[in-house]
């Protein structure tokens, strides 16, 4: 059995570098497999969406909580440690482009020797993926899509480069390096409580529900 630890998000001291470092330096040197971030690009101080794990229906996080960008927040703990496993759980996979989500995994990946590991989710505020630009409503679908380009960019496609055209994103001749230091690309891993997280997406990701892993937390 392999363990996870979150970063603490609710303590408010995951964007005290002193802080963070530290705490990951001993989880580190304690042998935990890996290092879980969390993710809001924003939050809505008033909300009607419903938190789907929590019979509150509100998340527990306070609105103006210090959150970090989970991919800057595990680029920073990458240059702090040399073992440990770097991960979200989730990454919102609608708040952001694929064309730029590939470099940024990738590079991430290879500074850190290999050591990403990526849940993503479909996010639950409508507000807040709305509010990074995208339609709430065809997130899944979008996502199916964002998994199918980063999985492109990330292949080896030299010397023409990569191409897409899809519902929501094309390009053409595309190349994208450097390439994830993982043989077959960052593991992408796909949290959430719907059908449509271990289903429609296993083929693309390996699916995860929120209670599947101990070593990842699967559910913000």
């Amino acid at each position: 059995m392999k363990y996870a630890v979150l970063a603490p998000v609710a303590a408010g001291v995951t964007a005290n570098p002193a802080w963070i470092g530290g705490y990951a330096e001993h989880a580190d040197a304690c042998g935990f497999e890996s290092l879980v971030a969390v993710e809001h690009a924003v939050v809505a101080s008033r909300y009607d969406s419903v938190y789907p794990y929590d019979s509150s229906g509100k998340m527990e996080l306070a609105d103006d909580l210090d959150i970090p960008d989970p991919l800057d927040l595990l680029a920073y703990l990458a240059g702090r440690t040399s073992r440990i496993g770097l991960a979200t759980g989730v990454l919102v996979l609608p708040n952001h482009h694929p064309v730029v989500l590939a470099k940024r995994l990738a590079t991430i990946d290879a500074l850190s020797g290999g050591r990403l590991r990526i849940t993503v989710g479909m996010g639950w505020m409508r507000e807040e993926v709305e509010a990074c630009g995208a339609d709430f409503d065809t997130r899944g679908r979008r996502a199916d899509e964002q998994i199918e380009v980063l999985r492109a960019l990330w292949a080896d496609t030299a010397p023409h480069g990569a191409s897409h055209d899809g519902e929501f994103f094309s390009f053409r001749n595309a190349m994208s390096y450097p390439k994830p230091a993982q043989k077959d690309g960052v593991p992408l891993h796909v949290g959430g409580h719907s059908k449509a997280a271990p289903a429609a997406r296993a083929a693309s990701a390996t699916a995860c529900s929120p209670s599947a892993s101990r070593a990842t937390n699967c559910r913000r």
